[in-house]
């Protein structure tokens, strides 16, 4: 089973992932959601999940500074949420 960390500033966002896919069904557990990128570098780094699933533009630290900082403590798999129409991420 996978085990996931949803990183997302969107409350509506974030709640949604959590509560309207049930994760089990995909073999993942969720493990924790986090509200910021600071947050979710500090709950990846102590959880060491086997997927993330993270915003690209949050608060305090975006995704990709999270990722790349998180990389070098532990290796996962990312999918990167955005709305955003800024192609060079």
């Amino acid at each position: 089973m996978l085990t996931l960390i949803i990183v997302e500033d969107e409350y509506v966002i974030r709640e949604g992932l959590r509560k309207t896919i049930d994760w089990s069904k995909y073999d993942c557990q969720l493990i924790d959601v986090a509200k910021n990128g600071e947050e979710g570098l500090n709950l990846i780094i102590e959880k060491q999940p086997n997927l993330v699933i993270a915003d690209i533009m949050m608060p305090k630290l975006n995704g990709l500074e999270m990722i790349e900082k998180a990389k070098t403590v532990c290796d996962f798999d990312v999918i990167f949420l955005t709305s955003y129409s800024e192609f060079e991420y």
